[in-house]
């Protein structure tokens, strides 16, 4: 007889009490694997066991290998390394811009320093000028170099140029920018430079585009040159270190625009050593024209003598082009009784001259010593009376010193500038004040002595 397979059933003796089951520990019931449960809950043939065992197997076998999470990980990871990568390149670019800027840095410096210890060579001004504008010119590979120097009127001279073969030459040039002083003063003094790729496209007036047209220039570079002078201590806009490029229009890099602002302060430095140096040699010059004077003056107690040293020491000293001395009468009105005059400029010796202002408004001032400093007889308000008598003597500008003698004005000591105006220096001022004076002296012991020599006849004759 065949035995049957034992199957769970219902029956009575296979069941246990609900009670029972609820007392089982949990390694009775809820340890129990999920195959076993399901072995338990579905009991199966052979047969139905077989088939159960090949699907779990094809099911194993097709399930994906990788986790889906792990190829957004991957993609994640690319991209932020592509990112590092991305800025680790940037930032060797920038090392490498860095690198080659402090490179390019240090080599402008050393050309500055070789272009300043040329400079220092020399004290003259005009080798100063020379040398910075043919190392600049050089330096910038331009085709054009220029000192631009100002008057007290801001209107310019190019005092120096260092220009190529195929351009018109600059130097000598006076330029008047009638819109300089209004606008663009205040920014160079404050040592603004100014790069100007293309003329015809930076907004110039009409009348700065014709200053710059005859010199065929397209594009320039414009610095400050800042000087120390006796007149402005603090340091004043002396003149401009410009470069033009004339073939074309040019963009001038900021390495460029550098270089020529550093330039220009290491010219103004070399300026106020030079200047420094001519005001030191001038002031020796001027006092020991002034000893000579004296002891000219000391040589003889002869009047006329007198007044003749004292017009051609006067005048060879200040390099004027006439000094005069003026001899008041008692209303006030003069007549030149002594001259020292450059051959192409009018005779004023016996001149008389009257200004109907001057007893009114001089005498008091020129008893108290002032010295009356003109540089540009045409911008002094003086009177049109006045203006006409200075006219026939070509006059342009004048230096004026009292001739006290015995404490009363007996004249003046007059210098002429009749080239073009001139600004008169402290040194310049100083002398004539003093040879002034040294004349009144001198002149007060000849008084005394044709004095004395006319009282003599009489005391004999008595």
């Amino acid at each position: 007889m065949t035995k049957t397979p034992y199957r769970p059933s219902n029956s009575p003796e296979n069941r246990q009490p609900a009670a029972n089951r609820r007392a089982m520990t949990p390694a009775q019931t809820g340890a129990i694997s999920p195959q076993n449960s399901t072995e338990n809950a579905n009991p199966q043939t052979p047969e139905s066991a077989v088939e159960v065992e090949t699907l779990s197997a094809i099911v194993v076998e097709s399930a994906p290998t990788p986790p889906s999470g792990l190829k957004a990980k991957t993609t994640i990871l690319a991209k932020e390394l592509s990112v590092l990568r991305s800025n680790i390149d940037r930032r060797v670019n920038q090392l490498q811009a860095l690198i080659e800027k402090e490179g390019a840095a240090a080599e402008r410096a050393e050309l500055i320093n070789q272009i300043t210890s040329r400079m220092r060579e020399s004290l003259n001004l005009d080798d100063i000028f020379k040398t910075v504008v043919e190392d600049a010119r050089a330096a910038l590979q331009s085709d054009r170099v220029v000192v631009y120097q100002f008057d007290e009127n801001w209107k310019g001279t190019v005092v120096a140029e260092s220009v190529g073969l195929n351009w018109p030459i600059a130097l000598g040039a006076e330029i008047a920018d009638p819109c300089f002083a209004d606008r663009y003063v205040e920014y160079y003094q404050k040592g603004r430079v100014k790069a100007t790729a293309n003329i015809y496209e930076a907004g110039l007036t009409d009348c700065h585009l014709a200053q710059l047209e005859p010199f065929a220039v397209m594009a320039n570079l414009v610095a400050p040159i800042l000087a120390k002078t006796t007149e402005n201590p603090t340091g004043h806009l002396y003149g401009l270190l410009i470069a033009h490029q004339c073939s074309e229009p040019r963009h001038w890099a900021e390495a460029e625009v550098e270089f020529m602002r550093q330039l220009a302060i290491q010219l103004g430095y070399a300026i106020d050593q030079a200047l420094l140096l001519q005001q030191q040699r001038e002031a020796t010059r001027i006092a020991q024209r002034l000893n000579q004077i004296n002891a000219g003056l000391r040589k003889s107690l002869n009047i006329e003598d007198i007044l003749t040293a004292a017009v051609e020491e006067t005048r060879d000293a200040l390099k004027s082009d006439r000094v005069v001395v003026y001899e008041f009468d008692a209303n006030w009105k003069g007549t030149v009784i002594a001259e020292s005059v450059d051959n192409q400029w009018p005779i004023a010796l016996g001149a008389e001259i009257a200004d109907p202002c001057f007893a009114d408004r001089y005498i008091q001032p020129y008893l108290r010593g002032r010295v009356k400093a003109t540089d540009n007889i045409f911008e002094a308000g003086l009177t049109e009376c006045y203006l006409g008598q200075l006219k026939r003597f070509a006059v342009k500008a004048n230096l004026v010193a009292p001739l006290l003698v015995n404490n009363k004005l007996m004249g003046l000591l007059i210098a002429h500038q009749c080239s073009g105006p001139r600004r008169w220096t402290e040194l310049e001022i100083d002398l004539l004040r003093n040879v002034a004076i040294q004349v009144g002296y001198a002149l007060d012991q000849a008084y005394l002595l044709e004095e004395q020599q006319a009282a003599r006849p009489k005391s004999q004759t008595s």
